[in-house]
C-alpha cells in the first residue's frame, strides 16, 4: 500500500524520482515499476498497473448512456497513459500532465493506498490546508463507512 508524502523536485525535462518506498512496493506487490498516470482533480493520479486493470474492469458495468459514465470514461480513462520508470527510479510526467496539473518545480507524492497522487508542492500545502480546516466533520462522515 502507499501511505505517506514525499517532496521531490521535477527536472526541465520533465522527469521525476518515485519515492523508494513507492517504488519498492511497486516492486514488492506489483511485480513491476509500471504505472498508468492520467488526470485528477488538481493532481496527476498514479495506478500501478493491476490496480488500473481493476477500474477498467468496473468502468466496463457503467451505463455506457449515461452522460456521467460518458463524461468519466472521456476525461480519466482516456487520458491514461502507461509510464515505466526508468532505472534511475525516474517517471516521466507528459508536458501535457505537467501543465494539468501545474506541475512546477516542487511536487509531494502522495499515498493512497492501492495509487499515488502527484501535486504541485505549492497548490498541494493549500489543499493541506483546507482539508484540516475540515478534517473533523470529514472523519466523522468517513466513521460511518467503516466497521472496526
Amino acid at each position: 500500500m502507499f501511505r505517506g508524502r514525499y517532496e521531490h523536485t521535477i527536472d526541465p525535462k520533465g522527469r521525476v524520482s518515485v519515492p523508494s518506498r513507492f517504488r519498492d512496493v511497486l516492486k514488492r506487490e506489483y511485480g513491476k515499476e509500471v504505472v498508468i498516470l492520467t488526470p485528477d482533480d488538481s493532481c496527476i493520479a498514479a495506478f500501478p498497473f493491476d490496480e488500473w486493470k481493476k477500474l477498467e474492469k468496473k468502468a466496463l458495468s457503467f451505463p455506457f448512456m449515461h452522460r456521467e459514465a460518458k463524461v468519466f470514461l472521456r476525461y480519466y480513462i482516456s487520458g491514461a497513459v502507461e509510464i515505466n520508470i526508468d532505472d534511475h527510479g525516474r517517471l516521466l510526467i507528459p508536458l501535457p500532465f505537467r501543465d494539468h496539473a501545474q506541475l512546477k518545480k516542487d511536487v509531494v507524492f502522495v499515498g493512497m493506498l492501492n495509487r499515488f497522487e502527484i501535486w504541485d508542492k505549492e497548490i498541494w500545502v493549500q489543499e493541506l490546508a483546507r482539508y484540516r480546516e475540515n478534517f473533523e466533520k470529514m472523519s466523522e462522515a468517513v466513521a460511518e463507512w467503516m466497521v472496526f
